[in-house]
């Protein structure tokens, strides 16, 4: 099982599956800043549902339902994906949390996870992480992880990016 002190990471089931909904389909403060900019439609989430979410517990790359142990409430996604950017294939993390979840540290707690994942389970030597340019929170929270800028990007599914990244030990 994949957790930290205070959340645990399970794929997703029908018991978070509106929960999650609800973030990607109506939470505009939380979309703005992360994959496409802004809300899915129902049916882009239920595409993004059968194409990067966890779907059951072997498989490693892909969104995880991010659970609060203490009370067993969805608080947002994330995961590890493979990625490739200019040309050079990475590793990368994310997160998406709900509002409510802002400042709590979670984002860093998560972060140290998936380090901590890639460097001992995974055995890779780098990973990355993207972030809007306007998310100066997200930012901050890759800063602390002691995560370096790499470059910054623009693509077609996500605009613009600025790719942060550390060399593992």
């Amino acid at each position: 099982m994949l957790e930290t002190t205070r959340l645990r990471f399970e794929p997703i089931s029908p018991q978070h599956l509106e929960d999650a909904a609800d973030m990607f389909c109506t939470n505009n403060r939380v979309m703005a800043s992360t994959l496409k900019g802004s809300v899915f439609t129902r049916s882009e989430f239920d595409s993004l549902l059968y194409t990067d979410f966890i779907n059951e517990q072997e498989p490693v790359f892909g969104f995880w339902c991010v659970i609060l142990k203490e009370s067993n409430r969805f608080i947002g996604v994330s995961g590890i994906h493979k990625i490739k950017y200019q040309d050079n294939e990475y590793c990368e993390f994310g997160f998406i949390l709900n509002d409510s979840q802002w400042g709590q540290g979670f984002a860093t707690e998560i972060g140290h996870h998936w380090i901590s994942y890639v460097t001992d389970t995974l055995k890779l030597s780098q990973i990355i992480a993207t972030v809007s340019p306007h998310n100066l929170a997200s930012r901050r929270v890759l800063e602390k992880l002691d995560m370096e800028y790499v470059d910054q990007i623009t693509t077609k599914d996500r605009g613009d990016r600025i790719i942060l990244g550390k060399t593992l030990s």
